[in-house]
């Protein structure tokens, strides 16, 4: 069975990050290739918020890529196998003007074709290009999948990334707060 990688709904929206965008753009990350930066992605909550409260979540959301607590890279770095299809990037992050290191960027360099398109609802983005890039209103994720994979962006829907039902359990026994789960 695979998952959807998505926001918890608890997710506080005032945790929002801005992504202050250098030399690579969202859409390099979504290319499902090793990008090659010596400059770190910095990441900006604009407010004035609880640091505590914020440096609690392992998977951070902004408007730019998804990133990740130093604490959650030290538990993917101690299992490798949930290392295969993903480059760490370094990040900073700063929160009321004060700069944290360790935060890794999640590019996602495996693809796999997974949603079920017949079962699904989706549209083309622009009418005069039907086999062009779609928009869904409901995704139904293909059931039985044999391919072996932790995590992924779907090859039909590249915003779209996937895990693996192991990862999720591993997310879920250490208590990885951020996604739904």
């Amino acid at each position: 069975m695979i998952h959807e990688l998505k926001i918890s709904p608890d997710y506080p929206n005032n945790y929002w990050f801005e992504y202050e965008q250098g030399e690579v753009s969202n859409n390099d990350l979504i290319q499902c290739k090793e990008i090659k930066s010596s400059n770190d992605f910095v990441f900006k909550v604009t407010r004035t918020v609880s640091e505590k409260s914020l440096l609690s979540y392992d998977f951070c959301f902004s408007d730019g890529p998804i990133f990740i607590s130093p604490r959650l890279v030290g538990l993917l770095l101690n299992d490798k196998g949930f290392l295969r299809g993903v480059q760490f990037l370094d990040a900073v992050v700063v929160i009321n003007n004060v700069n944290h290191l360790g935060y890794k960027v999640i590019n996602v360099i495996r693809s796999l074709s997974c949603i079920d398109m017949e079962k699904s609802d989706s549209q083309p983005i622009l009418s005069y290009l039907p086999d062009g890039p779609k928009r869904f209103n409901e995704i139904v994720f293909k059931e039985n999948l044999t391919e072996e994979f932790c995590i992924a962006r779907c090859l039909e829907y590249k915003q779209c990334i996937v895990m693996s039902n192991a990862l999720r359990d591993f997310f879920i026994e250490n208590n990885v707060r951020g996604l739904e789960l």
